[in-house]
């Protein structure tokens, strides 16, 4: 990452489009993998109370359409909250 940004203060254009870039061939490029392999994420590492405050933050910007602070304190608080419950 910290080359990331040492390329992208060099480079015009947003920064974060060259941090990904980067990132993306730091990562696929490692030496167990070989060039160009990406892993594929297994369903079991995917965490279903993320999946349901990412379906509820949606339906709530579309439906209702509040501002966007609101939301984004509703699913800091909401995340925090299934933190707290799962692991805490």
């Amino acid at each position: 990452m910290i080359d990331g940004l040492a390329l992208a203060e060099t480079t015009p254009g947003p920064l974060i489009m060259v941090l990904q870039f980067v990132g993306l061939f730091g990562t696929v490029n490692r030496i167990d993998a070989g060039p160009m392999q990406l892993d594929v994420p297994e369903w079991t590492t995917i965490e279903p109370g993320a999946v349901l405050l990412s379906l509820a933050a949606f339906v709530g910007l579309t439906r209702y359409k509040p501002s966007m602070v609101w939301v984004l304190i509703g699913c800091v608080l909401a995340g925090a909250a299934y933190w707290w419950v799962r692991y805490g």
